[in-house]
């Protein structure tokens, strides 16, 4: 399977009077043709802040200070402005975070679907304009009696449908979801991330998908990054961090949510707080909340990602010799 992006040493994060604050350091990451990607962590950990970075939206204060964004061959951090509205929507498209709430409230529908068709589109007419919203609003699930709605005229998960559907209208090769189910109650969420699923097999695109929720991603996701201040902690395929997580970090995640299945168990949260990214502490940037943590070595030593099993990467002190191991004996 061909990759399809490929990022690469990325750093990006926000230019402040006192210096730079680092969000995300140091990503190194590669997503294939129709792969869907997870990438989880809690709020402020700089999920958003590297989603931004790879479709170019990144704006003052916010800056990428290094490092290549390789799409489909192209490193997009040397494009033009210009030059990157081309590849928005046509070839990439995200769905913000709140997606919901960016639909203009005094336009209906159907010409908030005509906007980015005569935008991004090579073709102009209104008959071609109807004919894409109508096919999208076929594939998200809603009656296209709605495309002469008003916003309000719509539940909270149809609108976020119909920002997906706009997402999609030009049938981009990669779909970056930021938080895509914030707000709606859970029954609409498994709905609408079935809906996405069956649109990648059909449609054929990638996905990255963003949330601070590793059980929604456990279900759906091909593989899983798990982000812990700006850094990129443990990345395996999903079943496989699902059965054994390595990092401390993922499994504290791991034991926060329930099973449906078994015996009934007190799920135990991760103490303390995320650190503040303009004053991370020294070493591993996890060692102040970590219950495995050793004196002397993870609070001196900034663990790098490193595969610990095949396809299985981890940043942990606990498994370096493991890691140095394996790549001696390949």
């Amino acid at each position: 399977m061909s990759v399809l992006l490929h990022v690469e040493n990325l750093s990006a994060g926000y230019v402040q009077p006192e210096g730079r604050v680092l969000a995300a350091r140091n990503i190194n990451l590669q997503l294939a043709e129709g792969e869907f990607m997870g990438l989880a962590g809690e709020s402020g950990c700089g999920k958003t802040t590297l989603a931004y970075a790879i479709a170019g939206l990144l704006q003052p204060p916010g800056r990428v200070f290094e490092g290549k964004v390789l799409f489909n061959g192209r490193d997009l951090l040397e494009l033009s402005q210009a030059e990157m509205r081309k590849v928005r929507w046509k070839e990439m498209s995200i769905v913000m975070q709140a997606s919901m709430n960016v639909l203009n409230p005094v336009m209906r529908v159907r010409h908030q679907f005509y906007d980015v068709l005569r935008t991004h589109s090579e073709r102009h007419d209104p008959q071609y304009f109807d004919q894409v919203a109508l096919e999208m609003f076929r594939l998200v699930g809603i009656s296209p009696e709605y495309l002469d709605a008003y916003p309000h005229q719509l539940s909270g998960g149809m609108k976020q449908r119909v920002a997906i559907a706009i997402a999609l209208a030009l049938r981009p090769r990669l779909v970056i979801l930021d938080e895509p189910t914030t707000a709606l109650d859970v029954v609409i969420q498994r709905s609408i991330l079935q809906q996405i699923d069956s649109l990648r097999s059909e449609l054929g695109f990638s996905i990255i998908m963003i949330t601070h929720d590793l059980s929604l991603l456990v279900e759906i996701a091909d593989t899983i990054a798990v982000m812990y201040a700006g850094c990129v902690v443990e990345r395996a395929p999903a079943e496989e961090l699902y059965r054994d997580p390595h990092h401390p970090y993922t499994q504290g995640l791991m034991r926060s949510f329930p099973p449906l299945v078994g015996t009934r168990q007190r799920m135990h949260g991760i103490p303390g707080q995320p650190p503040n990214l303009a004053s991370l502490p020294t070493g591993c940037p996890f060692h102040p909340r970590c219950p495995r943590a050793m004196p002397g070595r993870c609070n001196v030593m900034t663990p790098s990602l490193q595969e610990v099993k095949p396809h299985h990467y981890a940043a942990c002190l606990l498994y370096a010799d493991a890691s140095s191991s394996a790549a001696s004996q390949a």
